[in-house]
């Protein structure tokens, strides 16, 4: 019994991996969108980065 544990958690974390696999390569395919919304993820990736550089400058 102890065997079929020790295997199991190993095989689910490598299923876990292919589905993020799979939902990564579809969402790839998928169009980024208009250009307005182009513009607002540009907008929201620059204050992410602004805030993480914040953050390590504090850590």
């Amino acid at each position: 019994m102890q065997n079929f544990f020790f295997w199991l958690i190993p095989l689910g974390a490598i299923i876990a991996l292919v589905f993020a696999r799979f939902f990564f390569k579809q969402m790839m395919k998928e169009d980024e969108g208009t250009d307005k919304m182009k513009a607002i993820a540009q907008y929201v990736r620059d204050g992410a980065m602004s805030y993480l550089k914040q953050q390590y400058k504090v850590v």
